[in-house]
């Protein structure tokens, strides 16, 4: 199964992971697979190509991608585009978990900012 895992706050996501392999058909031919890799890169892609960030910390590797913008210094427009992407993103995951329940799991966290 892969799980994907987002995070946002008060001012909108910093983080993904996906993690894991849907084993809906053998290595090279799972669509499920590389349906959810090729959303996932690309939002990485867009973040840094779209938005004009690349000052943050990612990591794709084979069955996991992270994506971490908590210490990254975003200005509004940024971080405007950002919550587009991911919006897009989850869009995306939505669909084929609709189609492929059994195969995805899509987890969106909502973490309250911390004001000292």
């Amino acid at each position: 199964m892969i799980d994907v895992n987002v995070e946002k706050n008060d001012e909108g996501y910093y983080f993904l992971s996906v993690c894991g392999h849907a084993d809906f058909d053998d290595h090279g031919k799972d669509i499920i697979c590389a349906s959810v890799s090729v959303l996932g890169q690309t939002l990485l892609e867009s973040i840094n190509s779209v938005a004009g960030i690349n000052d943050f910390d990612y990591e794709v590797r084979n069955g996991y991608i992270r994506c971490n913008l908590l210490n990254s210094t975003l200005n509004e427009q940024e971080m405007f585009i950002v919550n587009i992407l991911f919006e897009m993103f989850i869009t995306g995951i939505a669909g084929i978990k609709e189609s492929y329940p059994e195969y995805l799991e899509l987890k969106v966290k909502e973490v309250a900012s911390c004001d000292d």
